[in-house]
Order: C-alpha cells, then sequence, then structure tokens
C-alpha cells in the first residue's frame, strides 16, 4: 500500500529506500560517537529526521515521538559538545 505526502504517492519502494539511508547514516553516526567526533551530530539529525518523515507518514505516533526525542538528544548533545572542553585528538582543526 502507497502513501500519501504532501499530495503525492509514496511507494513502498521509496519508503525504503529512505529508511535503508536514514540506517546506514546512523550507523556512520555511531561510529563517528564510537571515536568521539562531533560530525555525528548532524548525521544524527539526518537519520532521526528521515525517520521521524516515515513514521509521521506512517501514522506510526509512538514512533514518531522516538524520533522528535532522538533529535532533541542529538541537537542538545551538539551544543553540550561545543561547550565542553576537549583533549587535543578530540578538537576541531584551527584555522589557518
Amino acid at each position: 500500500m502507497a502513501a500519501v505526502a504532501g499530495g503525492r504517492l509514496v511507494t513502498p519502494a521509496a519508503i525504503e529506500t529512505i529508511s535503508t539511508l536514514a540506517t546506514a547514516i546512523a550507523i556512520a553516526g555511531v561510529v563517528g560517537n564510537n571515536h568521539r567526533r562531533i560530525w555525528c551530530f548532524p548525521l544524527w539529525w539526518a537519520s532521526n529526521t528521515l525517520t521521524a518523515a516515515i513514521h509521521y507518514h506512517a501514522g506510526l505516533w509512538g514512533l514518531l515521538a522516538r524520533d522528535l526525542v532522538f533529535l532533541a538528544l542529538a541537537v542538545w548533545g551538539w551544543f553540550a559538545w561545543r561547550r565542553k572542553p576537549r583533549g587535543p585528538a578530540e578538537r576541531p582543526p584551527s584555522a589557518p
């Protein structure tokens, strides 16, 4: 069954493609987190936004709520990371 998003038909194949992309982005975010890299947060923003859209259009409100909480935590984590002093390996490169 296809869903309607903004008056457009969203096919199961499109949903599967978006879901697979969101999963790949989330895995990259976990790898970044495991290496303590700040770039993991924008990856999670993207992944959570994609899955939130899927869950919204599917009417899966509990999963949508979870996605929004994860998105909020990723935004909060970004700002918390920016304030936290880090060791040399974790500092962003300085401008030339």
